[in-house]
């Protein structure tokens, strides 16, 4: 009886470690933490071989943009809520509460413009453990901030695209970086390419309490490099002109942001 058991426990010591392991292996959990802060820019480019063609209101409205601001307000297991606020250059605001879970991906109350996903994912992880969502990671790669540099996970695809209106085909790439250590996104591009029209919407993140942002940032990787020869913002070519559109309209939005918090915290202390 007594051998029996002793040849139990080993077999049920196993077991339990194994199960421990599926588990922890399952666990995805986020790295962002209640009052974490997020500013972005949005830059939209947009250029046409038609003469007579205008550029697109929703593109103008894009461009109108001043900040997009990502408070995280709560945090229960894989759920992130998060307080998004939308700020044009006119004053006007668009606010939304966003709950998502850095697991599976999905968002319960409203669908925010930033994705978060859970910490400490690695090359050929899923984005999110979902058979929804493909995603993989493609790299680990640095990013420059100035004063540090900060492991950022490197996502990018293509796919075709076929305008139903035109008829017109081309392409779609997109690409997403994320943060490691936090599983913030820091930055997104969104271009399409047809024979009649190129349209590239950038979003960067430019300002955070978690890591101080001293010069807009740059990615050092070796997929870099565009084979045309041609400036990459985050992996996606784009012409000269337009990368030092980018770099103008982020160094604007850094001031911006300097500003807001510097009057933020003057209220604060006036208050007191």
């Amino acid at each position: 009886m007594k051998k029996k058991l002793f040849l139990a426990l080993p077999l049920l010591a196993l077991l339990c470690l194994a199960m421990v392991g599926q588990t922890l292996g399952q666990n995805r959990m986020p790295g962002v933490h209640e009052n974490d802060q997020f500013i972005y820019t949005i830059t939209a480019f947009w250029n046409s071989n038609n003469q007579s063609a205008t550029v697109p209101a929703d593109l103008l409205s894009v461009n109108e943009t001043r900040w997009y601001n990502v408070t995280i307000s709560s945090i229960s297991n894989s759920n992130v809520s998060s307080n998004d606020i939308w700020h044009f250059a006119n004053g006007t605001e668009s606010t939304a509460v966003v709950v998502q879970n850095v697991a599976s991906g999905t968002s319960y109350v409203m669908k925010g413009l930033v994705e978060i996903t859970s910490a400490n994912l690695g090359p050929n992880d899923l984005l999110y453990d979902s058979a929804d969502d493909p995603r993989r990671i493609n790299q680990t790669v640095s990013v420059d901030y100035g004063n540090n540099k900060r492991d950022t996970n490197a996502i990018s695809f293509s796919y075709p695209l076929t305008d139903t209106s035109t008829g017109a085909t081309g392409y779609g790439t997109e690409a997403y970086y994320f943060d490691k250590a936090t599983g913030i996104l820091v930055a997104k591009t969104d271009s399409s390419v047809s024979s009649g029209e190129n349209v590239t919407i950038v979003m960067l993140l430019v300002g955070t309490n978690l890591w101080p942002i001293t010069i807009v940032p740059s990615l050092a990787s070796a997929s870099s490099s565009s084979a045309s020869g041609s400036p990459q913002v985050f992996g996606v070519p784009l012409p000269i002109l337009v990368l030092v559109a980018v770099v103008a309209v982020l160094i604007v939005a850094i001031a911006a942001v300097v500003v807001l918090h510097g009057r933020k915290r003057h209220r604060r202390k006036t208050r007191r």
